[in-house]
């Protein structure tokens, strides 16, 4: 039923064309280019532009040389896509009808797939994986996703630059769009959109590194100066404000509290050179998989902090406690809330016999009286590590962030591993955990760069958290093995 309402928008306003020729289209379109030409390889590359519309982003890149594939849902597009390559005598390597779910092109075969507005049309969790993880297939070892989604609090600030609240129905629009994420509009005579999901930044993160890509990098497109009421005039393609605008909106692109205030976001992905999807490499880890495809980030407890335990500090409103029997239900709803499904009895069963005693940490809210928060102290043993704890499983309920939780039991489970008397502690990570990331280098940990990919992870990484990008200072190698870099040398 959506699909058949999607393709009736865009056949019946027949804007998509227009959309990105004037005002804040225009600018999200110049920004939307700069964007990719950054994380594009000289040409030419094989380029899939799914969901391209009539031809925007395809035409451009053709131009600059490179090899570029159309494909889109709604067929007036594709007809029209053709018009316009025939009328700019511009060569498109193909044009077709299709679906970002299931697309017609072989395994491993593309530099670059493009999703420019699919994801945001697919208002179901499990069909934006399958998209991704389509998207992922037909990407090379190594190849780039960009892809595009709308933000939770676009309708909301849309509302206030362009007074649609006048509209009666609109204010419910934006109340579902803030509590679900999901776009409908009821006034069809109305040009309100269509039916949509909205991401939240961290959202789009996880469903991106749930679908097996890594995240290097998320951007706000046009950022929070479009939606001021004031810059309606100044998105002309003229004058200083325009000038300004581009160049601000370029200095916060990263900036990860504004994020959310931008229109779209644009997320660079891309495929491992080594494909395994993280959260079964991680399992795989604890069951003593030591293959060396593996590329989970690592940090390590460096040794001269084993004599100054981490603080235990809780925000007022919260305390700490072990485990209780019992908790195991909550324990596995937060597991989903913080964007790891599928968590039961069969799934924890492994885990309990690694668990330190007074090692599984609960951070409780105390109005409520439930568990918002949970970290492990891990026993950590396969061949690689056999003497080593493990800060694992740190995970929280998104209703409270920004609390200092993670930090909190980091410490905890930091501080429960020094006193069991372990020399070495680490943990393992995802690119796209951006707060895990900057909890656990402002605890003390410091990153094992334990494999040649490091580098340019960690540099990604800390340019995005705008955290010293310091390698002399980091572990080279795991703390068992090395890929060629002496430990005093210099990375970078």
């Amino acid at each position: 039923m959506h699909q058949r309402e999607i393709v009736g928008y865009y056949a019946r306003t027949g804007c998509e064309e227009d959309r990105l020729d004037t005002g804040i289209g225009r600018f999200e379109y110049v920004r939307s280019k700069e964007i990719i030409q950054r994380h594009l390889s000289p040409a030419p590359q094989v380029i899939v532009d799914v969901g391209g519309a009539t031809g925007a982003y395809s035409l451009w890149l053709s131009e600059r040389g490179h090899a570029v594939h159309l494909v889109d849902l709604v067929p007036r597009h594709a007809e029209r896509a053709r018009e316009r390559a025939k009328a700019t005598g511009v060569d498109l390597e193909s044009v077709g009808v299709g679906d970002v779910r299931s697309l017609p092109y072989a395994d491993g075969w593309a530099d670059v797939v493009l999703l420019m507005g699919p994801l945001y049309h697919l208002v179901d969790r499990d069909e934006r994986l399958r998209a991704l993880q389509e998207g992922k297939r037909v990407l090379k070892g190594g190849g780039r996703l960009i892809c595009a989604a709308i933000s939770r609090y676009a309708s909301m600030l849309d509302g206030f630059r362009a007074r649609l609240f006048d509209v009666p129905e609109y204010e419910g629009i934006v109340d579902r769009d803030l509590q679900e994420g999901q776009h409908r509009n009821p006034v069809i005579e109305r040009d309100f959109f269509t039916t949509a999901y909205f991401h939240r930044p961290q959202e789009l993160r996880e469903e991106i590194a749930q679908a097996g890509l890594v995240c290097d990098r998320l951007v706000g497109v046009e950022g929070p100066l479009c939606a001021m009421n004031e810059m309606r005039e100044g998105l002309d393609g003229r004058g200083r404000y325009y000038q300004l605008a581009l160049k601000y909106t370029r200095a916060v692109e990263e900036e990860e509290s504004l994020l959310g205030a931008s229109f779209h976001l644009l997320a660079i992905a891309r495929k491992p050179a080594t494909d395994r999807v993280a959260g079964e490499a991680r399992d795989d880890r604890a069951q003593g998989d030591e293959e060396e495809s593996y590329t989970q980030l690592h940090m390590v407890w460096p040794e001269r902090r084993l004599s100054a335990p981490p603080a235990v500090r809780l925000p007022p409103g919260y305390t700490l406690r072990t485990y209780r029997p019992g908790d195991e239900t909550r324990f596995y709803q937060v597991m989903e809330l913080a964007g790891w499904p599928g968590w039961d009895d069969e799934r924890l069963r492994p885990w309990l016999s690694r668990i330190l005693p007074e090692g599984w940490f609960m951070a409780i809210h105390q109005e409520s009286g439930r568990i918002v928060a949970t970290a492990m102290a891990l026993h950590n043993y396969t061949e690689r590590h056999p003497f080593w704890g493990e800060l694992g499983w740190l995970a929280g309920d998104p209703a409270h962030a920004g609390k200092r939780l993670g930090m909190a039991l980091s410490a905890a489970v930091t501080a429960r591993l020094i006193d069991a008397g372990y020399r070495h502690i680490h943990l393992y990570t995802e690119d796209w955990r951006l707060p895990a990331l900057k909890t656990y280098l402002k605890l003390g940990y410091v990153p094992s760069l334990y494999t040649p990919d490091m580098p340019e992870r960690w540099r990604a990484i800390c340019a995005q958290l705008r955290w010293p990008f310091t390698p002399e200072e980091w572990e080279v190698g795991d703390g068992t093995r090395h890929w060629g870099l002496p430990r005093t040398a210099r990375v970078g």
